[in-house]
């Protein structure tokens, strides 16, 4: 297995401006897939591909037992306090800006969710874009990127 590369922390463009922390924050791969039909994908499923937090929501009639209740918890919560929401999240660096978040999905599709303005710290890792060191990895080479990931990648 490939070693790991060195880790960073990432600021997400404009970080005093509040609209761009949520296009950041939108824009922010997660380890959840879509099939070609809409529904809750996997990452084995040849033809489904990533979703970004700000589109997550798009296949929430499908989701797993327990995924919108807990995303709905958390964004509640995330309501009641009234306050922006801060998100200390791990990712993996894609390249070009594009980062796959590693954990804390959830909280971050509710954050999303919640309508509040978000305070984020994104902690990067780089490493070798190897399947070997992360599955989803393969969805992010540069063939796949522009098919699976759309043309922006």
């Amino acid at each position: 297995m490939a070693a790991l590369g060195r880790g960073h922390r990432v600021e997400p463009p404009g970080h005093a401006d509040l609209h761009a922390v949520q296009e950041y924050l939108a824009g922010l791969y997660t380890m959840w897939y879509v099939t070609p039909d809409g529904s809750d994908g996997d990452w084995r499923g040849e033809r489904d591909r990533p979703l970004r937090v700000g589109e997550a929501h798009t296949t929430s009639s499908t989701w797993p037992e327990g995924r919108a209740d807990r995303i709905a918890r958390l964004r509640d919560a995330f309501q009641r306090e009234g306050r922006p929401v801060h998100l200390v999240l791990p990712g993996y660096s894609l390249g070009n800006g594009r980062v796959l978040l590693l954990d804390g999905t959830h909280r971050a599709v509710a954050a999303h969710l919640s309508g509040l303005d978000v305070r984020l710290m994104v902690f990067s890792i780089e490493g070798p874009m190897d399947a070997a060191v992360l599955p989803d990895l393969a969805r992010y080479s540069a063939s796949a990127a522009a098919s699976a990931c759309g043309a922006d990648a």
